[in-house]
């Protein structure tokens, strides 16, 4: 039975893994896709290359993650992340079918609350508060200013451009894709890689 329960929470993390790589994919490569800067091919190959080499370079999101409930040693601990989980990959498909930016991180958190809530199991607040709920407050209004700021900027320095996508344009396009890319793997990709079910399975 145990090996059942490992087995399916194996599985159904790499299909969250899946559906936040085609969930996020979008972010990595929009940009330079909607200016022309690159063909979506290249673009989407280039952000899925980089997504693995920054899977490979950090996973302090995927610590993060870890460290929001205190998964119990035995299979209602397997149950919980399997519940979260499923949790998580249900909305991502909502979101991912009406078109609606949604943060898979965020999703996957609240997965894991809601399920920990309903097992029993116990939540880190002080935690959540701390790296979920004031960074997901204060990214957008950072973002807002520092892309109001960005913008205002080029357009001073660049005041008009010519018909045809100059190569700096183009190589600027390159750079964010491939830095955008990189961010995605270092932060999101391995959110799943901490919600280990064998940890569950070591009785205290």
């Amino acid at each position: 039975m145990e090996l059942a329960i490992v087995s399916a929470v194996v599985v159904v993390a790499l299909v969250f893994d899946y559906t936040n790589g085609f969930h996020d994919a979008a972010n990595a490569i929009a940009t330079s896709i909607s200016t022309r800067a690159l063909t979506p091919r290249i673009a989407l190959t280039l952000a899925a290359v980089m997504n693995f080499v920054g899977a490979l370079l950090g996973q302090e999101v995927a610590k993060t993650v870890s460290e929001v409930i205190s998964i119990p040693a035995d299979n209602a601990g397997l149950v919980i992340v399997l519940a979260g989980l499923l949790g998580a990959i249900t909305w991502n498909l909502t979101t991912w079918y009406f078109g609606l930016p949604s943060s898979s991180s965020h999703a996957l958190i609240g997965g894991m609350v809601g399920a920990a809530i309903a097992g029993g199991a116990e939540v880190h607040w002080a935690t959540i508060n701390e790296k979920v709920l004031i960074p997901m407050v204060a990214s957008p209004v950072v973002g807002f200013v520092l892309a109001f700021g960005v913008s205002n900027l080029v357009m001073l320095l660049v005041p008009s451009l010519p018909a045809s996508i100059p190569s700096w344009a183009v190589i600027t396009g390159l750079t964010v894709s491939i830095s955008v890319g990189l961010i995605f793997g270092v932060w999101p990709a391995r959110k799943a890689s901490k919600l280990d079910p064998i940890e569950c399975l070591r009785y205290e």
